[in-house]
Formats: C-alpha cells, sequence, structure tokens
C-alpha cells in the first residue's frame, strides 16, 4: 500500500513539475501563445471598443478561436441588454461544425466562419448606395478581403502578425 502511494505521488510531482517547467518556461517563448490565449483578440477589441458605436459593421474571423462571439462579448463588454435587443444570427450543422449551433453574427458583428459568405457580404454593403464603415479583423492569411487598404492596427511582429485590422468606408 505504502509503494502504491509512494508511486502516486512521485507520478503527481513529475507530473506537475513537466506542466510547471513548460508552462512558464517554453510556452511563454513560443509565438502561438497570444492566438491560444486570444490576447490578439483581446488587443484589437481594446482598439475597437470606442470605435464601435461609429462603425456600421465589424467582421471578424473565426480562424484560430474557439467560440469567437463569446470572447468578443466579454472583451467589447457588451451589455446583456445589448445582446438580447439586437438581432443575432445562428447556423447549425455548416461545415466545419457539424453538430454545433453557433452564433454568426450579434448586432454590428459579423462572424467569419465562411470567408466567401463574408466576402459577399462586403461587396453587398459595398454597391448599397450609401458609405458604410466597416471594420474588419482578420488573420494574416485573410488580408485578401481588406482590397489592398492599409492596416488600422497589426497586432504581433510585422513580419509574422497574429491579427491584422483594417478600418475602411465602402
Amino acid at each position: 500500500m505504502i509503494l502504491i502511494a509512494a508511486s502516486f505521488a512521485v507520478w503527481v510531482l513529475v507530473s506537475h513539475l513537466l506542466f510547471v517547467t513548460y508552462f512558464f518556461g517554453r510556452f511563454n517563448d513560443e509565438p502561438d501563445r497570444v492566438m491560444v490565449r486570444q490576447i490578439d483578440l483581446m488587443q484589437a477589441c481594446d482598439w475597437l471598443r470606442p470605435r464601435l458605436a461609429s462603425v456600421d459593421a465589424v467582421f471578424c474571423t473565426d480562424e484560430n478561436m474557439i467560440i469567437p462571439h463569446d470572447n468578443l462579448l466579454v472583451y467589447l463588454n457588451y451589455s446583456p441588454r445589448q445582446w438580447f435587443d439586437e438581432p443575432r444570427d445562428y447556423a447549425t450543422g455548416e461545415p466545419p461544425y457539424y453538430r454545433r449551433h453557433v452564433c454568426t453574427r450579434f448586432g454590428k458583428i459579423r462572424i467569419m466562419y465562411h470567408p466567401d459568405r463574408s466576402a459577399e457580404e462586403l461587396r453587398e454593403l459595398a454597391s448599397n448606395g450609401r458609405t458604410d464603415h466597416v471594420v474588419l479583423i482578420l488573420r494574416p492569411e485573410q488580408i485578401a478581403l481588406a482590397g489592398g487598404h492599409r492596416p488600422a492596427l497589426v497586432i504581433g511582429p510585422p513580419s509574422s502578425p497574429f491579427l491584422v485590422v483594417y478600418e475602411l468606408d465602402i
């Protein structure tokens, strides 16, 4: 019995040492830590928060994010009243979320689960006969959606950013 308890104690000690060594060591030096902890989205929302009232639409990537609308609600300090009063759209069963019910839009904010559909929405905004003030929060591989505009904010190293934020009138 003592041997089992001692073995268990050694196992707990070793696993904790390995975790602490990784989490407070190598993990902090990895560039992906910003995306894993979604600090990049938090920084984009810090930039967006004072501008949100003057924006007509916000398109935010879902790449490398788990349940992005939850994080956006928290980081933008969205009020529960606003959440329930504004229109929301959901999608169920579409790739890659076959068995999930996801929020694709709330208020002015659209989550880009399907960037090709978002590109179509942007074209519709551009051809609606009025000027719309739009913010795009994109991963570097999605910047083609910005149509060659200059970024308003680059989050991460300039050579390999985590998120790129565009503010444009279309």
